[in-house]
């Protein structure tokens, strides 16, 4: 909802590509990713990533533990919002409407 409501400015803009960001920091994370800088790499494939947030969020993948489970059909996810993206399945409503 926010995406239709932000009155921000995006006062960064990307030299390469033209994109615009709200802060210096997502645009320098953007730049990083023209120039494929990856500096964190899993020790158990060699995957890089931009981020260390998102290496830990992939090595836990190799582990296989899924810990949010669905009450109503027992399938079960690694992260939160898997769980409640696959929740829709069970309603015949979308949670959010465009206006």
């Amino acid at each position: 909802m926010k995406i239709h409501t932000d009155d921000r400015k995006r006062n960064y803009t990307c030299d390469r590509c033209g994109k615009t960001f709200y802060n210096k920091g997502t645009l320098t994370s953007h730049i990083m990713a023209h120039d494929k800088v990856r500096p964190h790499i899993c020790r158990i494939c060699n995957k890089s990533f931009l981020f260390p947030n998102m290496l830990r969020r992939h090595v836990e993948m190799h582990s296989g533990i899924k810990p949010f489970s669905c009450e109503q059909c027992g399938r079960c996810f690694r992260l939160q919002y898997q769980l409640n993206a696959h929740k829709i399945i069970h309603t015949d409503s979308m949670p959010h409407v465009c206006q």
